[in-house]
């Protein structure tokens, strides 16, 4: 399992700050606001990928939820939910189709290959009849 997501509860007040922060450390492409207002946070955490979400206690007028995937800069984001008001930081894992560790000197010759497709006939061609 890859420990890669952090989620944050941020006030509202405080979230243009911390997506700014986040966007100037190359986080923006990861970020992803979770409103409470748009559904429930664990279908929400599900669709994003998210294994085995916390359940929350969040105010859903004053707070909203912050999900940033990152690996290998969780500090960035971490630091940068903390320093806005976030609370209940956590670092979670989710679904993915990388299996580690990865060798990359293993061989290709597991792969199940396919025959070769038959050519297409483009032209509209007619047996010719002998007489």
């Amino acid at each position: 399992m890859l420990v890669d997501a952090i989620i944050g509860i941020i006030p509202r007040s405080q979230l243009p700050e911390v997506l700014t922060q986040i966007h100037r450390s190359g986080l923006g492409p990861q970020a992803r606001v979770l409103d409470p207002e748009r559904g429930p946070l664990d279908a929400q955490l599900a669709r994003a990928g998210v294994i085995d979400a916390p359940s929350l206690q969040i105010d859903q007028e004053s707070e909203t939820l912050l999900l940033v995937f990152s690996a290998g800069r969780m500090s960035i984001a971490i630091e940068a939910m903390q320093r806005f008001g976030g609370r209940e930081i956590q670092t979670l894992a989710r679904r993915t189709s990388l299996q580690l560790p990865v060798n990359p000197a293993q061989t290709g010759s597991t792969r199940s290959r396919r025959a070769p497709k038959p050519p297409v006939i483009t032209r509209n061609e007619t047996a010719q009849s002998s007489e």
